[in-house]
């Protein structure tokens, strides 16, 4: 007879268990998730309907930050759609930050049915980056992906892998947001109507840079 486990899924990721074993860790691993939302709620679709008496469901799914520390967050149970809700907590996440989601193997489902292993899953907190100048905002955008531009916000994992940027005589005034380019080593800004360069100093990676005809204060 085939013994029948609880399957969850991350709702619009469609990841389910495996029911192969885990040797090298008790728990299994689901792909790492990347938000810019400080207060993302996850939604888990399960295979079964929850039993209706569980208690302590806090103490079944949670969330611990990078450092192991186990958040204060609630989670809804809608045992009819056979869904759980994990909540924020009350502050949101904290930007550039590591978070583990956990659903211990113990949650029961309606007819007594358990996990066969603890679910672990990775999740970072990302963060928008605001640019003042639509101009240089558009050529970030360029640089992020030739192919296939960021649509919407632009986050810092979108420009993490910038690292040379040329946005000569492009009409460009303002340089809040480039701040976030940390990894960028080769800038090229010359020939704009650049004011403010103090954004520069936060670019730690950078080697050569171009300021020539601007109207730097």
């Amino acid at each position: 007879m085939n013994k029948k486990v609880l399957i969850p899924v991350v709702m619009g990721a469609y990841l389910c268990l495996s029911p192969l074993s885990v040797k090298a860790e008790d728990y299994y691993k689901w792909d790492s998730k990347v938000t810019a939302d400080k207060n993302k709620i996850w939604t888990i679709k399960l295979s079964k309907k929850l039993n209706n008496n569980i208690s302590g469901i806090k103490d079944k799914v949670y969330i611990k930050d990078s450092k192991g520390n186990k958040l204060d967050c609630n989670v809804k149970i809608k045992l009819d759609e056979k869904i759980l809700e994990v909540l924020p907590p009350k502050d949101g996440y904290r930007e550039k930050e590591n978070y583990y989601l956990y659903i211990d193997k113990s949650i029961p489902s309606d007819k007594n049915k358990n996990l066969k292993e603890t679910v672990k899953m990775n999740f970072y907190i990302d963060g928008y980056i605001e640019f003042e100048d639509k101009n240089l905002e558009e050529e970030v955008r360029k640089a992020a992906n030739p192919k296939d531009r960021p649509k919407g916000p632009l986050t810092y994992m979108d420009v993490s892998g910038i690292k040379e940027l040329n946005v000569h005589n492009k009409n460009i005034k303002s340089l809040k947001g480039i701040e976030y380019l940390k990894n960028i080593t080769k800038l090229d800004i010359s020939d704009n109507n650049i004011k403010d360069i103090s954004y520069l100093k936060e670019l730690d990676s950078l080697e050569l840079f171009n300021l020539y005809n601007n109207n730097i204060e």
